[in-house]
């Protein structure tokens, strides 16, 4: 047929067979009718440069003039489904990143506490040591204080107990009661004992009792 067989398919099959309307086959590819060929349509495949031959009623048709359009609606509509899929897939990846950061601050946290417990800790026990320091310290000078005093009245007491055994150089004569007839003191002599006591202190002193 030639191109008046085109009307011979719009009456015979009631569909809208013009040239450049745009049809989709049953595989799902869309094309566009170029002709016929006696009841059939010739098409053109998207992307194909030879013609096809189809029966009227195996396709889907579009209006004449909105082939054009409806192809960018649906590709419009493409777009729009990929940056759709974008953005979920970036919403996805955003909130695991989030997630993750979540469990970041909260691995952080955690250890951050656990280091002012040990910081803590630390520092108590660091206030007991100087507080134990400091007393040790200050019963040390105590120490030193009461040792440097002892010295200081042992001193005395040793240059005291010196002038009296010096003062009275002579020994000891005791009567039958123990009484020191030599320095008329009490008894026991006061001097006897000064002496032991400083020959037991080391001094050196001379004498003792009979």
């Amino acid at each position: 047929m030639s191109k008046s067989g085109l009307a011979y398919i719009r009456d015979y099959y009631q569909v809208p067979a013009y040239l450049g309307v745009r049809v989709r086959l049953e595989d799902g590819r869309w094309a566009e009718i170029v002709g016929s060929d006696r009841a059939y349509l010739e098409v053109l495949v998207d992307g194909d440069r030879t013609k096809s031959i189809v029966h009227p009623n195996g396709c889907g048709y579009r209006p004449e003039g909105t082939g054009q359009r409806v192809d960018e609606l649906v590709a419009e509509r493409d777009t729009l489904v990929a940056r759709l899929t974008e953005v979920e897939r970036d919403k996805a990846t955003a909130v695991e990143a989030l997630r993750s950061a979540q469990r970041d601050v909260e691995r952080w946290e955690a250890d951050w506490q656990t280091e002012r417990r040990v910081t803590e800790a630390t520092e108590t026990q660091a206030e007991q040591w100087r507080v134990s320091a400091l007393k040790l310290e200050g019963e040390w000078y105590a120490t030193i204080d009461r040792a440097a005093t002892a010295e200081a009245r042992a001193g005395a007491l040793a240059a005291v107990l010196t002038d009296l055994i010096e003062s009275e150089p002579e020994p000891c004569r005791l009567d039958h009661h123990g009484y020191c007839q030599e320095h008329f003191l009490s008894q026991p002599c006061v001097v006897a004992a000064a002496r032991a006591a400083l020959a037991a202190a080391g001094d050196g002193a001379k004498g003792g009792t009979e």
